[in-house]
């Protein structure tokens, strides 16, 4: 299903195919929000139904809570699924950002630089991009590809008047 979505997410010539999607402003970003929902949803419903394969039985959180207070509900426990590190937003996942991450900071030293940027939306580049009858706002994937697009304008380096 994720390829499908995929596949009509992105823009293709008017010949071939119709741009109308793209053309219903805030109704469009709506509709991609319930995709990834739909995506996220089927992702955890296949996490939930595969848990043998994640080896969970090494988890004993359930097992210990009982063993600790052997007069424990079992009702009140509750059914546990284990979220593996490739499952963004998961305890896994954000452990291993955070050791990334304090890695890097080692090696490297500690950062003393926070860069934002602020873009215009009458940029030429964010103009050229749009469809006809599109406006900035209606498409915001458009403003992030060119984020990527102008450092390597400027030779790799942001300009000094920004």
């Amino acid at each position: 299903m994720a390829e499908f979505h995929c596949y009509h997410l992105f823009i293709r010539p008017l010949l071939a195919e119709s741009q109308h999607l793209f053309l219903t402003g805030k109704l469009f970003q709506e509709y991609v929000c319930e995709i990834w929902a739909i995506s996220e949803q089927n992702h955890l419903n296949f996490i939930k139904l595969n848990q043998h394969k994640l080896r969970v039985e090494l988890f004993q959180g359930l097992a210990d809570a009982v063993a600790a207070n052997a007069d424990a509900n079992w009702n009140q426990l509750g059914k546990q699924f284990i979220l593996p590190s490739s499952f963004t937003g998961s305890t896994c996942n954000m452990q291993q950002h955070l050791q990334d991450a304090l890695a890097i900071n080692r090696f490297y030293g500690g950062g003393n630089l926070f860069i934002t940027m602020t873009e215009n939306p009458d940029w030429p580049e964010i103009s050229s991009a749009l469809l006809h009858g599109q406006v900035p706002t209606d498409c915001p994937v458009e403003d992030a590809l060119v984020q990527h697009m102008l450092p390597s304008r400027y030779g790799g380096t942001l300009p000094n008047s920004w």
